[in-house]
């Protein structure tokens, strides 16, 4: 019997994710209009849609001799899925997993039928909506009424605390699972969980868990949780028979910074970093599977300590992995020593969360960063051809036509490699809504206002940027780049791709 059975994630199908938004929303509403131009982007090319990934594999793979279609989800392997599975069997659990529901949930259902599994539990890293969630329980409850399902996640933490409890009650029965992991972490929580379940003992004393009672979801106690980063590396080995061409890669939890568009660092718990032994234990791990050529770091700051930052690099070059490489950067915390050792190391593509190039909108964002300081660190990237992903805010409080402008000029005179524009989200858990009165806030999500713009005006200058840039080439999913790079295409090939895709997507919008 399989203790606790992991799912990763799940991929609706974009004309069912397309459907589903629009009924939530309407669609005159700017959160479709936003989500159909970016997250639902597709291109019509005779009379059939695609989205990037299939515009590329019916296009452009027949440029190299791959062995298989490219899929993002199904080549990177799951980090929710390896700390987790790593996490359990340390503590002497039985596991199984998949990594991608949508092409391995065959497996889940075979495990099903033959009653092999006691506890599922369902990972919501990606997650915007319950609409994914909803479907894996549809399809587990196909094949067994019995087996207890545990929900808990990034999705799940971000939902609730912004409930009430009778709007979290309804969410959590609308969902379906038995038990509900309401915590930043949460690794403590399933364990105990999949343990109790196990020995067919009580749930009170579960820290950070809701769960079924019968008529309602009962929510016990909240406690943080302190995982500690060295103790809980995972071990990759667990997963070398099923691991794709790629892993993502964790050297810190949380965030040190304050931006007040941002709440992840007020859910994450306190800024935390593993010892760079423990990394380079675990890629020395992943050096020793065939399969593996490439890794993402997904920490929000991995260069927060250049130092720290030059160290990692340094062990990077010194073991001579030979991997590839990409990561969020902070650009105003670089120079041209960490570039020339970010070079050599391997990296490949850098996202960074420019977010304007305004001065007085960066201010306003408690972003700690300087235009002329970005301006500096793209160049440097530039000049040793790593590729450049800048992120771009459109809309934030205090955001007037002049401000826009600024931005708008900012990137054609940067030339980031890459470059992506998102409406501002009004989130009132955030540290601006702090501030709704001297900005005269109104509204939520993509749909707004404040004293100086609105969210339709916003969603109009951003696909302003879309249209005219020239010196930068828009991408709709960044993670696209550096699967592309990680399978042998050149930086010119990936740019030439993107570029193709961007005309045919332009005609849908103009």
């Amino acid at each position: 019997m399989i203790d606790c059975f992991v799912i990763g994630h799940n991929e609706l199908d974009i004309n069912r994710q397309k459907q589903l938004i629009r009924l939530s929303y309407g669609e005159s509403s700017t959160t479709y209009k936003e989500r159909h131009k970016f997250n639902l982007a597709q291109v019509e090319y005779q009379k059939k849609l695609y989205t990037p990934v299939q515009f590329f594999n019916e296009f452009h793979n027949e440029k190299k001799d791959y062995t298989k279609s490219l899929d993002v989800f199904n080549e990177s392997f799951s980090l929710a899925v390896a700390y987790l599975g790593t996490y359990l069997r340390r503590k002497g659990l039985t596991i199984d997993y998949i990594n991608y529901f949508n092409g391995e949930k065959e497996a889940l259902a075979l495990r099903l039928k033959n009653n092999e599994i006691r506890t599922i539990a369902i990972t919501t890293t990606y997650y915007t909506f319950p609409y994914p969630i909803q479907e894996i329980l549809k399809y587990i409850r196909k094949y067994s009424k019995n087996v207890k399902i545990i929900v808990g996640g990034p999705y799940i933490a971000a939902s609730v605390r912004a409930m009430k409890e009778d709007e979290i009650q309804s969410f959590l029965k609308s969902l379906g699972a038995d038990v509900y992991i309401y915590n930043a972490e949460g690794e403590r929580a399933l364990y105990e969980t999949v343990c109790a379940i196990k020995n067919q003992s009580g749930l009170d004393s579960i820290a950070n868990i809701y769960y079924d009672t019968g008529d309602k979801y009962k929510f016990t106690s909240s406690v943080r949780e302190d995982n500690d980063l060295d103790k809980n590396f995972i071990d990759w080995q667990l997963f070398k028979e099923r691991i794709g061409t790629n892993v993502n890669l964790r050297t810190s939890i949380s965030c040190p910074y304050a931006c007040s568009f941002c709440t992840f660092p007020q859910y994450a718990g306190r800024y935390r970093t593993t010892s760079l032994e423990i990394v380079e234990r675990e890629l020395d791990l992943l050096k020793s599977i065939p399969t593996v050529t490439g890794f993402c770091i997904i920490d929000d700051a991995i260069n927060i300590s250049a130092d720290r930052f030059k160290q990692f690099l340094r062990m990077l070059i010194k073991k001579n992995y030979g991997f590839k490489w990409s990561s969020f950067l902070r650009c105003q915390h670089i120079d041209r020593e960490i570039v020339e050792l970010m070079k050599e190391s391997g990296c490949q593509v850098v996202f960074c969360g420019i977010e304007s190039g305004s001065q007085r909108i960066l201010d306003n964002m408690n972003k700690n960063a300087k235009v002329e300081e970005y301006k500096k660190s793209l160049a440097i990237l530039n000049e040793y051809g790593i590729l450049s992903i800048a992120s771009i805010i459109v809309g934030f409080p205090g955001e007037t036509h002049e401000t826009f402008y600024e931005t708008y000029n900012f990137v054609e005179e940067t030339m980031p490699t890459f470059f992506q524009e998102r409406l501002w989200a009004y989130d009132h858990q955030a540290a601006i809504h702090s501030k709704k009165t001297e900005y005269e806030l109104k509204g939520s999500n993509y749909d707004w206002s404040h004293a100086t713009m609105n969210s339709e005006t916003a969603l109009h200058l951003g696909n302003k940027m879309f249209l005219e840039i020239k010196n930068s080439i828009h991408v709709t999913e960044y993670p696209i780049i550096f699967h592309l790079l990680n399978r042998g295409l050149s930086a010119n090939e990936v740019k030439e791709f993107l570029g193709n895709y961007n005309d045919f997507l332009k005609r849908s919008i103009e």
